[in-house]
């Protein structure tokens, strides 16, 4: 049955709904079979919203798995075609990415692949199940400037032309690269947007496993890194309903269980003070899909003592924005990047933070950059709102 989630604050938690597909899309048949009926009673599955869209290759999986498709259920060539669709969608990102990782290879970089591709090749281990919408690489942080350099080299660039400021690399951790044939990618010189200093992923890269995309050889985050990062990502306010972590954070228990280090787990959780996002994650992974977590690790997760300004971060983290948009989560971030550094926060030292974010090249540009975005969110929160997705036809 769905769980609540008064206990956990925000806007980021699946409603009751999304709770059902989650258990019908990943637990086994016993439990997935009341959830399942549930769901298809209350859904129509050709107007679902985006994060629960993305769940239907699983979900078409499982049912498949747990004996519970019906043949003459009418929504089964609709999963399919999804599943089909997803299969070719990826596809064609892991071409695309060969390219991309030739480039960086050719330059002598190091690289490692994060986010969707690793967990569809190492834990779904079948690319129609796991959606993805671009793909995203990471370098080392040293190694930013020859990435540049090697990209421009096939026709990359960022996405806006603009340079690199100084101090850029050291609060953002990643940058949308483009192609002039309307390509994208992310690339990443630090895992995670929560911690940025230039020695943060040091330890990612210790742990780092070997991958195979294309047959090019590169890596990926190492299971208990991915499983940290999978929860921390995911545990943030997204538009589209961030469901999908917590499909993968039961991929990753399901092929690598016994390799997941808990002590290493919490203890990074700690040193990059993410212990409320992945206390928060777990705990839910724990009620609503059964996760295998030790109960010692939540145990050890809860005992952790968090700062006033964690907690302030974190709730930042889940809010929906309002007028202010995210000015609010970015005056927390600033106030944690400043806190890390032993810096005090301050209103001119915040400027000089957006100004870096946006890239801007001189002060001045800061009040026309904000009045900007001020105004496309009033413009989006005027517009209404969009309609369903329309049906798919027929298979791919």
């Amino acid at each position: 049955m769905p769980t609540p989630n008064q206990e956990r604050p925000g806007d980021v938690w699946p409603n009751p709904t999304q709770q059902l597909l989650l258990q019908a899309a990943l637990l086994p048949a016993e439990a997935a079979r009341p959830a399942w009926q549930a769901w298809r009673a209350a859904v129509d599955p050709q107007r679902l919203d985006a994060g629960s869209h993305r769940l239907l290759p699983l979900l078409f999986r499982n049912l498949r798995a747990c004996g519970l498709a019906d043949p003459s259920d009418p929504s089964l060539p609709y999963y399919k075609t999804v599943y089909r669709q997803t299969w070719y969608k990826n596809n064609t990102l892991f071409y695309q990415m060969s390219g991309v990782l030739t480039a960086l290879r050719a330059a002598g970089l190091d690289t490692l692949v994060l986010k969707g591709a690793p967990l569809a090749i190492q834990y779904y281990q079948d690319i129609g199940l796991r959606p993805m919408t671009d793909f995203d690489l990471l370098v080392r942080t040293a190694d930013m400037a020859r990435a540049v350099t090697a990209l421009a080299e096939h026709g990359w660039h960022f996405e806006d032309h603009a340079p690199i400021p100084p101090g850029y690399l050291d609060i953002q951790q990643a940058g949308t690269f483009v192609h002039a044939d309307g390509r994208h990618f992310d690339l990443h010189w630090h895992v995670l947007w929560d911690h940025t200093t230039p020695e943060a992923d040091f330890a990612f890269w210790e742990q780092a496993v070997p991958l195979e995309v294309q047959h090019l050889p590169t890596l990926a985050l190492g299971p208990t890194d991915q499983l940290l990062h999978v929860c921390v990502h995911g545990v943030r306010y997204d538009p589209t309903p961030p469901l999908r972590w917590l499909a993968d954070a039961m991929q990753i228990f399901k092929q690598a269980e016994a390799q997941i280090d808990w002590a290493r787990l919490v203890a990074q959780a700690e040193t990059r003070r993410l212990v409320l996002p992945l206390r928060d994650a777990l705990g839910l992974l724990d009620s609503l899909l059964h996760a295998p977590i030790p109960a010692a690790a939540l145990t050890a997760l809860r005992a952790l003592p968090v700062s006033d300004q964690e907690r302030r971060y974190y709730r930042a983290r889940l809010r929906r924005p309002g007028l202010l948009g995210y000015f609010p989560l970015e005056w927390e971030r600033y106030q944690a990047l400043a806190s890390r550094a032993r810096e005090r926060a301050t209103l001119g030292g915040f400027g000089h933070y957006l100004r870096l974010s946006w890239r801007l090249g001189h002060p001045a540009e800061l009040p026309g950059k904000a009045l900007r975005k001020a105004w496309r969110r009033l413009a989006d929160r005027a517009r209404p709102p969009s309609g369903p997705r329309p049906p798919l036809t027929g298979p791919v």
